[in-house]
């Protein structure tokens, strides 16, 4: 369960998280005139983006409900789209049309983005549910294994005083036996 769900929340919520920061570094880049602080955003960008190529190939080996698998086909097909436009808007920013980026960035890549932010957030949700329902599936067969364990224990307990029982007849009647023998003896009654 802590592979194929628990982690997956994590990595997705990375996810969205990098793509907060993406979006800081490309409007600093659309802001700045600075190539050197331009180039050390783009640095930033890349390396998140190389962050989310790994978490979401992670993320892809889990094990994955049908609804997921859509959902991630809508990720993939909407990332391109994101990564395409936002680099549209970088190079727009590096070559000094900051207006132009900006509009090309609150058109493309806003809409964009939420519309990605909006599937992450589903899957996190997906998996989130399917966590809560493995955990009540789980506690229900702790219950049911409890209650077994209470079961058989007295069982085991009542069959052990039966035994023990059987056994302490199967001695004292010999004894008894043997003492009405003797006591008969006593009189002389052979």
């Amino acid at each position: 369960m802590y592979n194929d769900r628990l982690q997956p929340i994590r990595q997705l919520g990375q996810v969205r998280t990098n793509n907060r920061a993406i979006d800081a570094n490309t409007l600093e880049m659309i802001l700045s005139k600075d190539e050197n602080y331009q180039r050390k955003r783009l640095d930033e960008i890349r390396e998140k983006e190389a962050e989310n190529n790994k978490l979401m190939a992670q993320y892809e080996k889990t094990f994955m409900l049908d609804n997921e698998k859509e959902k991630l086909a809508l990720y993939k097909e909407n990332i391109g789209n994101l990564t395409q436009a936002r680099s549209e808007a970088i190079q727009l920013a590096q070559d000094e049309k900051g207006d132009e980026a900006y509009n090309l960035f609150s058109t493309k890549v806003v809409p964009l983005r939420t519309t990605i932010n909006k599937t992450l957030d589903d899957l996190q949700t997906i998996s989130n549910d399917e966590a809560q329902h493995i955990y009540q599936k789980n506690k229900q067969s702790v219950k049911s294994a409890v209650t077994t364990l209470l079961l058989v224990s007295i069982l085991v307990i009542l069959l052990t005083i039966g035994i023990g029982l059987l056994i302490a007849r199967m001695i004292t009647n010999p004894l008894k036996e043997i003492k009405n023998l003797m006591e008969t003896a006593k009189d002389g009654d052979f």
